[in-house]
């Protein structure tokens, strides 16, 4: 970043667990991109995207598909948050592919693909958590 304090994503990592396609990896992606591969993993049978930037060494973690996912946001001095929804309540267990391993999660624990990508899109232009949306 050259000096700058500015947040910048400086990449945007795909693993498929189901290898429907080649993993992929994009430097300094724009929000399209980053968005394209969140599609990738939607149409997969599991996988995990991870979106980093600085400074501040943050990410999102996206692991999951193709219609529920895991998401976390980590980074330095940041804590980790996970993202829950409005559905949270849901009680009960589910296998979703994440780590390239099926884990089965507490389904309360998932999230639709519209939060994720409102996560997504808020990640990218500030680098933390969107307050409108359900951490813990």
């Amino acid at each position: 970043m050259q000096g700058s304090d500015r947040w910048q994503v400086v990449t945007a990592r795909l693993s498929l667990a189901d290898r429907a396609g080649p993993d992929a990896e994009v430097v300094e992606p724009s929000l399209e991109q980053v968005l394209d591969l969140f599609a990738r993993l939607s149409r997969a049978d599991g996988g995990d995207l991870f979106v980093s930037g600085t400074p501040g060494e943050r990410e999102l973690m996206l692991g999951g598909g193709p219609s529920l996912y895991l998401v976390s946001c980590i980074g330095d001095r940041y804590g980790a948050y996970n993202l829950v929804g409005a559905t949270a309540c849901r009680d009960g267990w589910l296998t979703l592919t994440v780590g390239g391993v099926p884990s089965a999660v507490k389904a309360a624990a998932t999230v639709g693909v519209e939060l994720v990508e409102q996560a997504i899109r808020y990640f990218f232009v500030h680098g933390g958590i969107d307050p409108q949306l359900g951490w813990e």
